[in-house]
C-alpha cells in the first residue's frame, strides 16, 4: 500500500510543478459531503454513511524545444466519518513526459497511469472491494533520419506494474525497431518489430514469458479524419511452451458536421492485464473516479474487442455515448476468461447563465465463461450546478448504483454528494 501511496503522491505533485510553468493549465479544485444509504453495497444489513471529500481535477499541456509533458487528472480523498472504512484515494491519473536529449533525435520518455480495480471482480466494487494499481514505464526513443522521407525509429522501456493488495505486480523489459515512411504530410507507414520480457513479482504464479511482434502500420492524420491500422502476428512464448496469433488494431476518427465526432476501434492480439494498464495511443485516457475491474494475473490472454464513441458539442448542450465488446482468452490454468460489454452516455445541458445540468449511466456486463456467472452493475447519476462566480460554483449530485449476479445476491446504493468547486473546468 506504502508504494501506491508514493505513486499518487508523486503523480500529483508532478502534475502540480508542471503546471506551474505549463503553457495550457487548468485545476479545479472540489471540497464536499455525502451520504450513502449501503456504504458496503451489501444485499442485506445495508449500512448507512457520511462521507467527506477533497479532489483534484487537473489538466498540464507543455510543449518545448526540449520538452512536452501532458498530464491529466481526478483524484479525490474519501474519509468516511466514524472510522468505518480508513480514508481512501480514488480516481485516477496520468502522465507523459518526453525530455529531448538530442533535439530531434533522442528523446527520454516517463509515463505513469495510476488507478483502482477491484479485489474480487465477483462482488460489486466498495471501500472493501478495491485496490490501488499503477503502470510505470521510462525508457529512450531514438529517431535516425534516413533521406528526407525515411526514417529508423528505436526504443526500449522499463515498465513495473504494482497492484496494492493483488498478485500480479511485474516488471517488464522491451525494445523495438521500425522503419518508415512519410508518404505525405498527413500519412506515414512503417514496418515494426518489437519484443519484451515479462517477470511476474511477488506472489505472481506466472512463470517469466517473453511477448514479440512483427506487423505494418498506416496512419493518417487529416484536418477532419484520423485513421491508424496495425496488420501482423505477436507471439508468447517461455517455459518451453509457445503461442502465435494475429495482430490486428485498427481506429478510425471523423468529424460529422461540424459539432460532432465519431470514434470507431477495434483489435485482435495477444496481451495481459498489465499490459492493458499502460497507454492506448497519443492520446491520454480521461480520467474516471470509476472503479475498474481488471483480471489480477500476470498469465498473457487473446483479446478481441470493439468499440465505438460518438460525442456530440454544441454551444449549450454536450451528448455522449460509448459502446465496448471485449473477450479475453486465457490459454492456461489459474485465471477465467471473461467477456464484457459496456456501454455509457451523458447529456450535459447548460439552462441559463449561471446554472447546469448532467445526466448518465454507465453499465457493464461481465460473463465469467469458466465460471459460469454473469455480473452486471449499473449507474445512473445526474448532477445540477450553480456557478457563484467565474471561478466558484456549487454541486447537487446523486447516483444510484445496481448490482446483480447470477452467483450473489443483488445489491443497490443510493448516494448524494454537496460540493463546492473552485477553479478551472477541465476542457478536454
Amino acid at each position: 500500500m506504502a508504494r501506491i501511496s508514493r505513486a499518487v503522491a508523486v503523480a500529483v505533485c508532478a502534475g502540480i510543478t508542471a503546471a506551474a510553468g505549463a503553457a495550457s493549465i487548468e485545476v479545479e479544485g472540489n471540497a464536499g459531503i455525502g451520504r450513502s444509504d449501503n456504504i458496503a453495497r451489501t444485499p442485506d444489513n445495508e449500512r448507512s454513511a457520511t462521507i467527506r471529500s477533497v479532489g483534484v481535477r487537473f489538466s498540464a499541456l507543455e510543449q518545448r524545444r526540449r520538452l512536452d509533458a501532458d498530464l491529466i487528472g481526478d483524484l479525490s480523498l474519501l474519509d468516511y466519518a466514524g472510522h468505518l472504512y480508513p480514508a481512501e484515494v480514488i480516481g485516477s491519473a496520468a502522465g507523459r513526459l518526453r525530455f529531448g536529449l538530442i533535439e530531434d533525435r533522442l528523446h527520454w520518455v516517463v509515463e505513469d497511469h495510476f488507478g483502482q480495480t477491484r479485489q474480487d471482480l465477483f462482488s460489486a466494487p466498495s471501500p472493501a472491494n478495491r485496490e490501488n494499481v499503477n503502470f510505470f514505464s521510462t525508457g529512450p526513443d531514438l529517431r535516425l533520419a534516413l533521406g528526407s522521407a525515411n526514417s529508423l525509429l528505436l526504443g526500449g522501456r522499463y515498465t513495473r506494474v504494482d497492484y496494492e493488495h493483488g498478485p500480479a505486480d511485474s516488471e517488464r523489459f522491451g525494445g523495438w525497431l521500425a522503419l518508415e515512411r512519410m508518404l505525405s504530410s498527413t500519412a506515414r507507414a512503417s514496418v515494426n518489430v518489437s519484443t519484451e520480457r515479462i517477470e511476474p513479482r511477488g506472489a505472481a504464479l506466472t512463470p517469466a514469458y517473453d511477448r514479440s511482434a512483427a506487423y505494418a502500420r498506416y496512419a493518417l492524420t487529416g484536418r477532419r479524419t484520423s485513421f491508424s491500422l496495425d496488420a501482423g502476428g505477436n507471439r508468447v512464448s517461455g517455459d518451453g511452451s509457445g503461442e502465435s496469433g494475429l495482430l490486428l488494431r485498427v481506429e478510425l476518427g471523423r468529424d460529422v458536421g461540424g459539432l460532432s465526432r465519431l470514434t470507431l476501434r477495434a483489435g485482435h492480439e495477444l496481451t495481459d492485464s498489465g499490459a492493458s494498464l499502460g497507454p492506448s495511443g497519443e492520446q491520454l485516457a480521461m480520467p474516471s473516479l470509476e472503479t475498474g475491474s481488471v483480471i489480477q494475473t500476470s498469465q498473457p490472454y487473446t483479446s478481441r474487442y470493439v468499440g465505438a464513441d460518438w460525442r456530440i458539442t454544441g454551444r449549450r448542450t454536450t451528448l455522449g455515448f460509448s459502446a465496448t465488446w471485449s473477450d479475453e482468452d486465457y490459454a492456461g490454468a489459474g485465471a477465467t476468461d471473461l467477456r464484457r460489454v459496456a456501454f455509457g452516455a451523458f447529456l450535459g445541458r447548460t439552462l441559463g447563465a449561471r446554472t447546469s445540468a448532467r445526466l448518465g449511466v454507465l453499465h457493464n456486463r461481465n460473463d465469467f465463461k469458466a465460471a459460469g456467472g454473469v455480473t452486471e452493475d449499473t449507474t445512473y447519476s445526474a448532477a445540477l450546478s450553480w456557478a457563484a462566480g467565474r471561478r466558484l460554483g456549487v454541486e447537487v449530485a446523486g447516483d444510484y448504483y445496481g448490482y446483480s449476479s447470477e452467483l450473489l445476491a443483488d445489491a443497490h446504493e443510493v448516494r448524494y454528494w454537496l460540493r463546492l468547486r473552485y477553479g478551472n473546468r477541465i476542457s478536454r
